[in-house]
């Protein structure tokens, strides 16, 4: 079985009481917003049921505006590995410029050189 991050499977709900719904309308959900929110995840069919349901019922772009309210710590699991590796390759970015710099000869010395010996 496939599951989802709760976070996801809250926001939209929140996204939908934002746009007018309101928390009543979602008493038939099988996992109800007072159960789901001491889960972590929700089986991925139930997501895309709901996802679906607001979309028929919200119009199209539903999605699309909940994605603009989208933070990485929503995506549990995976938007932390995104984070690691987008703070990786800031620091990878980092270390290149500083590369990139300290090879550029000073007084005819190398500053990678100097950096080194000091």
């Amino acid at each position: 079985m496939k599951y989802f991050s709760i976070n996801l499977y809250l926001k939209l709900i929140n996204c939908a009481i934002a746009e007018g719904m309101s928390r009543n309308d979602f008493m038939d959900l099988p996992t109800s917003i007072d159960e789901s929110e001491d889960l972590k995840v929700i089986a991925a069919e139930e997501f895309l049921e709901l996802h679906e349901m607001l979309d028929d019922q919200l119009g199209p772009g539903f999605g699309v505006r909940v994605g603009q309210e989208m933070i990485i710590e929503d995506y549990g699991v995976l938007g932390l590995s995104w984070r690691t590796v987008r703070e990786l390759e800031k620091s990878l970015n980092v270390v290149n410029v500083i590369l990139n710099y300290s090879q550029t000869p000073l007084y005819g010395k190398s500053r990678k050189k100097e950096m080194f010996l000091r």
